[in-house]
């Protein structure tokens, strides 16, 4: 247990600073965007998620969230770069699914660090635009009462983040275990010439973004969810096989 515990240690470590960095250039970058918009006295006087949207912000959230997936595959590859001092326990005559579990949560708690500090960026935009409403001459007049929760009751970009329905959050849950996931999966069998495994996770990654780019409420069904949690249970299988046949050079 001590060993596991190390090991996730080492694994979010090497994480957390590069992470961190994304995540103060979204943050910082959400706000000078909202910052510039609020110049244009029209959009900001209209409804947050739509002044939100318009500012590029979710664009940013888009390209920041394909940094931390990169960030993810790079952490992988750099036990074959590096000096191989975790990598070579797999070397090691020892249950190899552990090895596979540490990886696999440690890019859950980057995800997860990830997903809750845009949640609060989201949070520090709204007081921005409020804040930049009161700096106008009758401009209280267009801030609404509980507007951050009006944007997110009316807005479908909102719901990416936060979804209303149980339907939308199981989505949420299940895009959230799959992508981490779906990359792993992916970089093991690249590493295990086991090219055809693509196909599943590009199938994966294909049904996700479409789900995101969809109206969430509307496309999560019961047949997808249940698409999804099949996929999930079958590309953590798969991987786990891999990493225990000595499959990855």
């Amino acid at each position: 247990m001590r060993k596991l515990y190390y090991l996730l240690n080492e694994e979010f470590r090497q994480l957390l600073k590069p992470l961190t960095l994304i995540c103060l250039f979204n943050t910082i970058g959400q706000l000078l965007l909202i910052k510039i918009k609020a110049k244009d006295f029209e959009v900001l006087a209209s409804r947050f998620e739509y002044f939100y949207a318009s500012s590029g912000c979710m664009i940013l959230f888009t390209i920041c969230l394909l940094a931390v997936t990169g960030l993810f595959v790079t952490a992988f590859y750099k036990h074959y770069w590096g000096s191989k001092s975790i990598y070579t326990l797999l070397t090691l005559p020892a249950d190899r699914i552990k090895i596979y579990l540490v990886m696999l949560v440690s890019f859950y708690l980057g995800l997860m660090l990830f997903y809750l500090i845009n949640f609060v960026t989201v949070y520090l935009t709204y007081i921005l635009y409020v804040s930049e409403l009161k700096n106008i001459y009758m401009g209280e007049m267009y801030i609404l009462n509980n507007g951050l929760f009006l944007a997110f009751v009316r807005s479908g970009i909102f719901r990416v983040i936060f979804p209303l329905t149980f339907n939308g959050r199981l989505f949420l849950v299940l895009t959230f275990l799959l992508i981490p996931a779906v990359i792993l999966f992916s970089v093991i069998s690249e590493r295990g010439l086991r090219y055809k495994n693509l196909i599943l996770s590009g199938f994966s990654i294909f049904l996700t973004v479409l789900g995101i780019s969809q109206r969430i409420e509307t496309f999560a069904k019961t047949p997808v969810l249940a698409l999804m949690s099949v996929l999930f249970v079958l590309i953590v299988t798969m991987s786990i096989k891999l990493f225990n046949k000595n499959s990855i050079s």
